[in-house]
């Protein structure tokens, strides 16, 4: 949870917070300070977020038979360690926990850059931001949950993974953008 006095600092920085918060940046925002533990050691909560998935996707597939469900749970098995790239892991864990129905690719920053529907025009809290980093070809990148938009080419963001840690941090959108995307009803998870 986050701490009081901290939460009142982010109010403070922020117009989102002053006009209400959506569920998905609450959610996020439960899981503000959650670091990576630096070593062989790795944080358990991390781990955790991933094997509730994993086992969501493969009692699902053993009901429905879905494909996907079954790739989207061997990918998540495929994460051992919080020193693997965790920020679309973060951004999943977050869109699961509301109900969401997540892309094929959980833990690829860029496939959340063509989930959910296209935001034209501002970026409100709650989407999701994909920016592209080294080289693009390479398809390497970083997903996170827009907080606010404090200038036209910058966004605040929680995200996983930023400075090893879940935190906000100011995020230049001008140049690496791949999409902000808006999770809509229409993305949740049948019941």
């Amino acid at each position: 949870m986050i701490p009081l006095n901290k939460f009142i600092e982010l109010q403070a920085q922020m117009p989102a917070f002053r006009r209400g918060l959506p569920p998905l940046v609450a959610r996020a925002l439960s899981h503000y300070g959650t670091i990576e533990v630096p070593g062989e050691a790795d944080n358990p909560e991390i781990l955790r977020w991933v094997r509730t998935m994993e086992d969501f996707y493969r009692a699902r597939h053993a009901l429905t038979g879905a494909a996907n469900d079954l790739y989207r749970a061997d990918d998540l098995a495929k994460y051992q360690h919080d020193a693997q790239e965790w920020c679309a892991l973060f951004t999943g864990w977050c869109l699961f926990q509301e109900g969401y129905e997540l892309p094929k690719y959980i833990r690829w920053s860029w496939a959340y850059a063509t989930w959910f529907e296209p935001v034209l025009g501002k970026p409100q809290p709650g989407d999701i931001g994909v920016t592209w980093r080294g080289k693009k070809e390479d398809q390497i990148g970083h997903a996170f949950i827009i907080c606010d938009q404090i200038m036209p080419s910058f966004v605040e963001g929680i995200g996983g993974n930023q400075s090893d840690a879940v935190n906000i941090k100011t995020i230049r959108v001008d140049q690496r953008l791949l999409g902000f995307r808006r999770p809509t009803e229409k993305w949740r998870r049948a019941a």
